[in-house]
């Protein structure tokens, strides 16, 4: 049993930094929830680039192996895990629209065996959606830093 989730957000910078920041693998522990990548094949990043995502859940450190499956230079790119016992699908579309450039992200997970388990449904499928929005969350802030909203000291009245 597949099932499928969506995320995006809008950042107001070029496309083509977006697109170069979210493909340089180094840089997915910035905006992610791994916390190290390791390149597993050699030459630049693009179609059958493999790695291996390292990241914790639930206080347990664990591995994936990932491949890059889809790379269309400043639209879209996408990739897939190869773990047991559930596959991912996870595509990034961005698309240049006046106020900054929408990234779109479409995950698709195979239950396999799992398709039956109701704390699948009820856990992993929400968890796996919600580390894809946070993502986005964070790729916005790492890219689009905002100027704080706290005034500074001068801003302050004087104590009386």
């Amino acid at each position: 049993m597949k099932r499928s989730f969506t995320g995006s957000v809008i950042i107001n910078k070029p496309q083509a930094e977006i697109f170069n920041f979210m493909t340089d693998l180094s840089k997915l522990p910035l905006w992610t929830n791994i916390s190290e990548i390791k390149i597993t094949s050699e030459g630049p990043t693009g179609v059958g680039t493999t790695y291996i995502e390292t990241y914790e859940a639930n206080g347990k450190i664990s591995e994936i192996q990932s491949e890059i499956t889809g790379f269309e230079p400043y639209s879209k790119w996408s990739y897939k895990t190869s773990s047991k016992p559930f596959s991912l699908k996870v595509s990034y579309s961005l698309t240049p629209l006046e106020e900054g450039v929408k990234i779109e992200g479409m995950g698709e997970m195979n239950l396999g065996l799992f398709s039956f388990s109701l704390p699948t449904h009820l856990v992993v499928v929400p968890m796996i959606k919600n580390r894809l929005e946070n993502s986005l969350k964070t790729l916005k802030n790492v890219l689009e830093p905002q100027a704080s909203t706290l005034p500074s000291a001068e801003e302050l009245p004087e104590a009386q």
